[in-house]
């Protein structure tokens, strides 16, 4: 709740990941209060970024800042709108499944990405940051953060969906389509119509999520754009029960909760560590019971710096191997072992220091350092 919440660069970055997911989770409501289960607003997010990226990329030098902005919006908005567009069709006309429909563009999408960016990049390793060098497309900075507008846009879609659903004509045959088709189609309704309609809503808001993704939190495309949060904003939706002011606490809720298994897995593989560093430690003493004076020469062995030193090394590149210990957050810094030897057993402290950058409204503020320690122990007398 600290590292988060009481600090205002990190509760910033949790702000523009929340954005994120509560806009899928609002262009995937109206779709879902019609019971039309859109499982692929991860792929519409997706192809909606790639059609920005492009746009961004081989327009960004010829076309000035307003027209450039207008084209990535319309283009993205209609590229998730055409992706939804097609599940809405083969169900309307030939009742195809589209959890299953949905779900597979998903992957059809992704390869799609993976395809252009490997063309766009050429013969460079990664596509890396795009228009790095005249930032071209990407959104301008309010408050010292890109992503600003990504909060006050999503914020916006969340008054307008709710309004939407609550008292439009519109959001009205929604629910009587999602309580009953054949009720809907008894009081007049075009089925098909409303079903294609709301598809292509809801694929719109998704293409613009990418948009908002490319032009304002990340400035590349990747197949990890959309992270995950197409599926998450599932259950975020769900448990709103479609409306709109309880996905932002949901996903509130939920981005908190990841935050949460992140800290415990980074925990949980110090832990891991420790673990092996006892296998390590076990075999050296074993093989060392034939000693004259072994504790003499374990309090010898311990002193060594070599000896601590290789422990150290393999401890910190175990470490590394199974979490990062350099994040645009955080590092991770000065990974060191105390060893003790007293009445027949090794004890032992492992600690690093992690450096929390801060940064905010295009201020730098001093580091907040925090240490980290773990204890254990391993008995030497077999």
């Amino acid at each position: 709740w600290n590292g988060t919440f009481m600090n205002t660069t990190r509760f910033s970055w949790a702000l523009r990941d929340l954005s994120t997911l509560l806009c899928i989770a609002i262009a995937l409501a109206p779709a879902f209060k019609m019971r039309f289960w859109n499982i692929g607003g991860e792929g519409q997010v997706l192809i909606g970024g790639l059609v920005a990226a492009l746009i961004m990329v081989y327009f960004g030098s010829s076309l000035p800042a307003p027209l450039l902005f207008a084209a990535m919006v319309i283009g993205s908005v209609l590229a998730g709108a055409i992706w939804a567009f097609v599940p809405a069709w083969f169900k309307s006309r030939w009742n195809t499944n589209e959890t299953l429909f949905t779900l597979m563009m998903n992957y059809v999408a992704t390869s799609i990405v993976a395809c252009m960016t490997n063309i766009m990049r050429g013969q460079a390793s990664s596509l890396g940051t795009l228009n790095k060098a005249t930032k071209a497309g990407w959104l301008p900075v309010i408050n010292g953060q890109r992503y600003t507008i990504n909060i006050i846009v999503v914020l916006v879609l969340t008054f307008a969906m709710y309004a939407y659903l609550k008292y439009s004509k519109q959001g009205y045959e929604i629910s009587v389509v999602g309580e009953s088709e054949n009720t809907a189609r008894y009081a007049g309704i075009n089925v098909s119509r409303v079903m294609i309609r709301t598809m292509l809503l809801s694929g719109a808001i998704c293409g613009l999520c990418g948009f908002l993704v490319v032009a304002g939190k990340d400035q590349t495309i990747s197949t990890n754009s959309a992270g995950g949060n197409g599926f998450t904003a599932i259950i975020v939706a769900w448990l709103a029960k479609f409306n709109t002011f309880y996905m932002m606490l949901i996903s509130f809720l939920l981005l908190y909760a990841s935050i949460r298994i992140t800290c415990i897995n980074i925990r949980n593989g110090a832990k891991m560590e420790l673990n092996n560093l006892s296998g390590t430690i076990y075999a050296d003493t074993y093989r060392s019971q034939r000693e004259t004076n072994f504790e003499e020469y374990l309090n010898t062995l311990y002193s060594s710096n070599d000896y601590t030193d290789m422990l150290e090394a393999t401890v910190a590149g175990g470490l590394d191997s199974k979490i990062p210990l350099s994040t645009e957050d955080y590092k991770v810094s000065d990974i060191s072992l105390e060893f003790n030897v007293e009445d027949g057993r090794v004890e032992y402290i492992f600690y690093c220091d992690v450096e929390f950058y801060v940064q905010m409204f295009g201020h730098s503020y001093p580091a907040i350092t925090q240490r980290v320690e773990l204890t254990g122990y391993h008995n030497t007398k077999f």
